[in-house]
């Protein structure tokens, strides 16, 4: 089994979020992959089947994500990286586009250079009215949230740059809300060069911060879309390895655009029949 690390959203090696991506000549146990992913130890590993000479490009590849304790149902960046490979690493070629099906639906990656494009389901939060629920998920954060919003995550906006980065959260408390994770968001001013910053947390999963999220974004595009009344916006994920994303809602899905780079390649030697049990 190949795999790759590709750092996604990301245009060099020490930044980005770090995806594993598995090049499957037949597809293996889910405990297995999930086994692998732990093993790993990043937010996601990726696995696809690799497309045979006779496919057709339209063909849609398969594509599953895992966290280290988690298959999940979306995971942005580490489409983007498994795009990359397609692209970089098995001669895809670049004027033709990308079809995962994955159990968020059939998703789209096409090349832009130096960007790959990739579309995913939106998903338009609604404002929290619960003061109650407002109130625990700024206690969790550390830092009061002016406004409260929710969808797959809790979107919770912080009044400035320097709230959102120095948030210090209470991860356990954050794994105990009723969603997925917590994105924290605040506005630029008009001269900086990105609309908005971000930073996702998401200890339940086992990712008590992500680098860079794809699905986080697909919260955060309609949102400041909304606020901010501009068609594309550029983003900037402010965690420690930080990575640009940008985005544009287009209805029913966001078109995320990011740079990816491979860090390294290399094989799985272990016997994955000794891998973890059905």
């Amino acid at each position: 089994m190949k795999q790759y690390m590709v750092n996604a959203f990301a245009d060099r090696w020490t930044g980005g979020n770090p995806a594993a991506v598995c090049v499957l000549n037949q597809w293996v146990r889910s405990d297995v992959m999930q086994a692998i992913a732990a093993q790993n130890n990043l937010s996601e590993t990726a696995f696809f089947l690799r497309p045979q000479p006779s496919d057709r490009l339209d063909t849609p590849i398969r594509l599953r994500w895992f966290t280290p304790s988690h298959e999940v149902d979306l995971c942005g960046h580490a489409t983007l990286a498994s795009a990359h490979v397609l692209f970089e690493h098995l001669h895809w070629p670049e004027d033709q586009t990308i079809v995962f099906e994955t159990r968020s639906g059939l998703l789209s990656a096409t090349k832009d250079q130096p960007w790959i494009a990739i579309d995913l389901p939106a998903s338009d939060p609604q404002r929290v009215v619960s003061p109650t629920t407002l109130h625990d998920v700024s206690e969790a954060l550390g830092a009061e949230a002016i406004e409260l919003f929710e969808a797959e995550d809790y979107l919770a906006v912080v009044s400035s740059i320097d709230h959102l980065q120095s948030l210090a959260p209470n991860f356990s408390q954050l794994a105990l809300l009723d969603r997925r994770g917590v994105i924290a968001t605040a506005r630029t001013d008009d001269q900086a060069s990105d609309d908005f910053y971000s930073r996702f947390f998401v200890p339940k999963l086992g990712v008590n911060e992500d680098p860079v999220t794809g699905s986080a974004h697909c919260q955060l595009i309609p949102y400041w879309t909304r606020v901010l009344g501009k068609d594309t916006l550029s983003a900037w994920q402010c965690s420690n390895r930080g990575g640009r994303v940008l985005g544009e809602w287009m209805g029913s899905h966001v078109r995320l655009k990011g740079q990816a780079m491979t860090f390294s390649e290399g094989k799985i030697v272990a016997d994955l029949a000794l891998g973890g049990r059905e």
